[in-house]
């Protein structure tokens, strides 16, 4: 757990590389996990379309 304790945390693109490799890591070794991705994808177009909308 030396990756969360410094930079990687800090920079949200290296933390966004490093929790993308870690789904995709968990859906191919446990396809029946494609619900939680999906609810992860759902809120991510959420998020990004309220960033958008409401830049107040």
């Amino acid at each position: 757990m030396a990756l969360l304790d410094g930079v990687a945390v800090k920079l949200h693109w290296c933390m966004g590389i490093w929790s993308s490799l870690a789904l995709v890591a968990l859906y191919l070794w446990v396809p029946a996990s494609f619900p939680l991705h999906l609810v992860l994808a759902i809120a991510g177009a959420a998020s990004f379309i309220e960033s958008k909308l409401y830049l107040g």
